[in-house]
């Protein structure tokens, strides 16, 4: 279509007009030559790292799923996942502490956790104005998840370090919640979790 062709191509550079007046909403999204180069040869590991992904995540299913109060989405019947993330939802009520507060753990022991998908697209600033439905379950959602770290070039011995802080956060919920209410210093918290 080269109505919606000529759209992407002025998209791409800003929305600009030849006579750099702008009649929609555009980004740079115009890739540079080394960029493009080495996306090309990153084809050449693509299975590999792909495989490797596939292989963390079974791990951290595994481990992280074993653990009282989290709950693992499940992948797509017929799909297989890319392993891009790795993110679970926390029942507050039965693992004793809400995300939040694992979040703040897992900080503590130098995992860097992701909130990833909150606040949810439709409470962004960008977009507010634009909400037509009801939207509960997401809002709900979004506050019980935590993403964990996950690379290509993850060792299994960091996803068992990863998922062992999760489950020892679990182990130790409410001596943890209390260090956490009274601001404790961080070395007093870490020895709350690691016992």
């Amino acid at each position: 279509d080269d109505g919606i062709a000529a759209k992407v191509r002025k998209g791409r550079v800003y929305g600009l007009n030849p006579d750099y007046t702008c009649d929609i909403v555009g980004l740079n999204a115009r890739m540079s030559e080394m960029n493009a180069a080495l996306g090309v040869a990153s084809f050449e590991m693509l299975e590999r790292n792909l495989a490797a992904r596939r292989e963390r995540f079974a791990q951290y299913r595994a481990l992280i799923g074993a653990v009282p109060g989290v709950t693992l989405p499940e992948p797509t019947p017929g799909a297989e996942p890319n392993g891009q993330y790795f993110a679970f939802y926390v029942d507050e009520a039965v693992f004793g502490l809400t995300r939040d507060e694992l979040y703040k753990v897992l900080a503590l022991e130098n995992i860097m956790p992701r909130k990833y998908f909150d606040p949810p697209l439709h409470e962004l600033a960008v977009n507010r104005g634009f909400r037509r439905h009801d939207l509960t379950v997401t809002e709900r959602m979004t506050k019980r998840v935590l993403s964990v770290p996950l690379y290509s070039h993850s060792t299994p011995e960091m996803i068992e370090k990863v998922s062992g802080a999760v489950a020892r956060a679990q182990r130790s919920a409410g001596r943890v919640r209390e260090a956490l209410e009274r601001q404790t210093a961080t070395s007093e918290i870490l020895q709350v979790i690691v016992g």
